[in-house]
């Protein structure tokens, strides 16, 4: 059975004339991040390890998703949710949700979303909501937000982890594929469920040893955590 996002645009609606009702159906979409290290799930009070064997703990984990849409890549419909700044922060239980409310109803085969925060944006931290300075997300006006936050210790050495990651050049736009045998009823809360692989943002594209780049603020070991980040991190593992 073909998947469909039974959201129907509002572009499409105002195009109708006529007496049809122009008020679209619509409904609450929920985001679920199931956070894991590899295949444990994430707290933080465990021990995890690395594929190279480096054991470490996880004390802080925070990133910002942005700028979310929905879309039919066949027929070009788009729906872009207004001002959809996200701070998704781990509180220690391995999963947190983001609620997309009164969402209109169409057919979309694609979701759309950033990691980070776009340049606009990330040069002005006169902002309020997830944005609000107070987060302790921000650097500074000029640096901007850190895009990921994670912090923990190297075991059983008790040396800190520190991984701050931002700039504009290391913002990444990401597409999700809707799978064709998903189905979402249209007159109820749907929810996309994603995993996010804590080790994908070391042992990507690039591997990065934890042990010897156990701070990182910036520079290239910064741009390759961000590449892995964009190629694997994130993980649509089913829609129900």
């Amino acid at each position: 059975m073909k998947i469909v996002f039974f959201l129907l645009s509002l572009v499409i609606l105002s195009s109708c004339g006529g007496d049809i009702d122009t008020k679209p159906d619509r409904a609450d979409i929920t985001l679920q991040f199931e956070h894991v290290v590899g295949n444990q799930p994430l707290n933080f009070t465990s021990e995890f390890r690395t594929n190279s064997n480096q054991s470490f703990t996880v004390e802080d984990f925070r990133y910002y998703l942005s700028n979310l849409s929905f879309e039919n890549t066949q027929t070009g419909v788009k729906y872009e949710i207004p001002n959809s700044y996200h701070l998704i922060r781990e509180n220690g239980t391995g999963i947190a949700s983001l609620i997309l409310e009164n969402m209109p109803l169409a057919d979309y085969d694609q979701f759309n979303f950033s990691w980070g925060i776009d340049a606009e944006k990330n040069t002005s931290l006169d902002q309020t909501g997830d944005l609000d300075p107070s987060n302790e997300m921000a650097w500074n006006w000029n640096t901007g937000y850190k895009f990921l936050l994670l912090e923990g210790r190297l075991t059983p050495s008790n040396q800190g982890l520190v991984y701050h990651i931002g700039s504009n050049h290391n913002y990444k736009n990401l597409q999700v594929a809707i799978p064709q045998d998903a189905q979402i009823d249209s007159r109820t809360q749907s929810t996309m469920v994603f995993k996010v692989d804590i080790l994908k943002a070391f042992e990507g594209v690039s591997t990065i040893d934890i042990a010897v780049n156990n701070s990182v603020m910036g520079g290239p070991f910064a741009d390759n955590i961000a590449i892995n980040i964009a190629q694997g991190f994130f993980q649509l593992q089913e829609i129900k």
